[in-house]
């Protein structure tokens, strides 16, 4: 896993405990599950989750593909750990890493 924790926010949201889990389907697809938590280290601020990217990318280091998902949660309070996951069914068998990272969109 890449995880990008590079704090382009100025709050402190971090990832921890992520796992995937991988899963053929009868059509030889497969299916990759990505979940883990959110936690604010903070001690006093509440922060608004931005959207997720996830990224699966090959072992020439080429993306496959980029998706975006949310937490069920809008917001995280100080302290607080929010669970989050996410799917995506893909024919390549080549997945050789998969980046996790918080999209701050251009404003």
């Amino acid at each position: 896993f890449l995880i990008n924790n590079e704090n382009k926010n100025p709050f402190d949201l971090v990832f921890n405990q992520i796992e995937k889990e991988v899963s053929i389907l009868d059509n030889n697809q497969r299916v990759i599950k990505i979940f883990g938590k959110i936690s604010n280290t903070s001690n006093t601020e509440s922060y608004k989750i931005p959207k997720l990217k996830a990224t699966l990318i090959d072992s020439e280091n080429n993306i496959i593909t980029t998706w975006f998902f949310s937490t069920e949660k809008e917001n995280i309070d100080p302290q607080e750990s929010l669970n989050f996951n996410t799917s995506y069914i893909h024919d390549n068998q080549d997945i050789d890493d998969i980046k996790i990272e918080f999209y701050k969109e251009e404003e």
